[in-house]
């Protein structure tokens, strides 16, 4: 008789706790849904990803991290625009942009931000790649075959083609939240940041779509059928040997 009342308790104890633990499980993932739902447009992916891990910290914090930074651009936006109505032009955008950023996450990078018709973008952080430069070069490669792909459907439309220029650089940047106490987002800063977007300025000068630096290229093998420019100069800065890209060879250079 005295074991009845014992063995009773001890079986509402556990399903006391197993309601605890059902209930802390479902609290959680609602919390993980809210943010995915709040930040999904916000944030890059891999940015998301990091945080709903728990490997973001909320608030200021950067680290200095070894990371291969892109800048792309539309050439003669600003007269492609003016020939356009705001919404033509609201439109085009749209369109240039899903392509794009569709690229950018299929070669596990981390969008930055949209600069009017530019974007930043960089691999290497939050999550760590085995090879950034290889992801950022083919990624840029494939920004340039789906924009062929787009021009197709603008010229058909009557809309105006679209060419654009792509600079990437490998080097070591202060990545993290980076911004004033109550505005901040994830980002990244340093000599490395502004190389890449000066040499995304000389792709129209060289006459190719897509420059990168010398320590992209020795991150890179035989998959890439590159273009030597020797060295060439760089507007507030030393002169550097810059390279190109054609294609890509082979699989061997696929993104890890």
């Amino acid at each position: 008789k005295i074991l009845i009342p014992a063995v009773s308790f001890l079986i509402l104890l556990w399903i006391s706790v197993m309601v605890g633990a059902i209930a802390d499980a479902t609290n959680t993932l609602l919390e993980k849904n809210r943010l995915r739902n709040s930040f999904s447009g916000s944030v890059s992916p891999a940015v998301l990803q990091e945080m709903l891990a728990g490997n973001l910290a909320g608030g200021i914090s950067a680290k200095t991290a070894e990371v291969c930074i892109m800048f792309s651009d539309i050439r003669g936006f600003t007269g492609l625009s003016e020939s356009l109505s705001p919404e033509e032009v609201t439109g085009l955008l749209t369109r240039y942009f899903d392509r794009m950023v569709a690229c950018v996450h299929r070669c596990e990078g981390t969008m930055d931000k949209f600069m009017g018709d530019g974007m930043m973008v960089f691999f290497g952080a939050p999550r760590s790649l085995d090879n950034p430069c290889a992801n950022a070069v083919r990624c840029a490669v494939e920004m340039v075959e789906q924009l062929k792909e787009l021009n197709v459907e603008f010229e058909r439309e009557g809309l105006p083609r679209v060419e654009i220029g792509i600079g990437i650089n490998y080097g070591k940047v202060v990545v993290g939240n980076i911004g004033s106490t109550v505005r901040h987002n994830y980002s990244a800063i340093g000599d490395a940041v502004n190389v890449a977007s000066r040499i995304e300025g000389l792709t129209k000068r060289l006459g190719k779509p897509i420059v990168f630096t010398d320590t992209v290229r020795a991150n890179l093998d035989a998959g890439f059928d590159m273009i030597d420019f020797g060295e060439q100069p760089i507007r507030g800065h030393s002169p550097m040997r810059l390279w190109g890209v054609n294609a890509v060879l082979s699989k061997e250079a696929a993104p890890h």
